[in-house]
């Protein structure tokens, strides 16, 4: 781990644990500047990829499976691992709702969905074929 990636982890970490160590009211959620740990920390994350073409290398984990959220991904130009997907409940369905129509940073992860088909290799190589094309 690099140096200035640590930094940004330990800042971010600093931040959340302010705001989850009952340094706030009871009821309240964010930062104190009106947005959430989670937008502060994509927020963070964006400004460390600002200008970086095509991709940044500080990315997010966001769960295919979260359901309704209030973050916004719009401007985050890095890599976001999406855990959750194919046996975990998340959908195709699920990603773009999260994501939108442009995903070509977002990896979702499908191991277990995969994985149920093995030890076959031809039955594995077939269930990450049906997988990719579901996407």
């Amino acid at each position: 781990m690099n140096a200035h990636f640590a930094s940004l982890v330990l800042g971010l970490a600093h931040q959340a644990e302010a705001a989850l160590g009952g340094t706030l009211p009871p009821g309240a959620e964010g930062m104190g500047d009106g947005r959430t740990v989670a937008q502060t920390i994509i927020d963070s994350a964006a400004a460390r990829n600002s200008g970086i073409s095509p991709c940044g290398d500080v990315g997010l984990v966001v769960g295919a499976t979260i359901g309704e959220t209030d973050v916004d991904l719009a401007g985050f130009n890095g890599p976001i691992l999406a855990p959750g997907f194919g046996a975990q409940g998340g959908s195709v369905a699920d990603l773009k709702r999260l994501f939108g129509s442009d995903m070509r940073n977002v990896f979702p992860t499908s191991s277990r969905d995969v994985l149920r088909h093995g030890p076959d290799v031809s039955s594995l190589v077939s269930a990450v074929r049906k997988v990719q094309e579901s996407l």
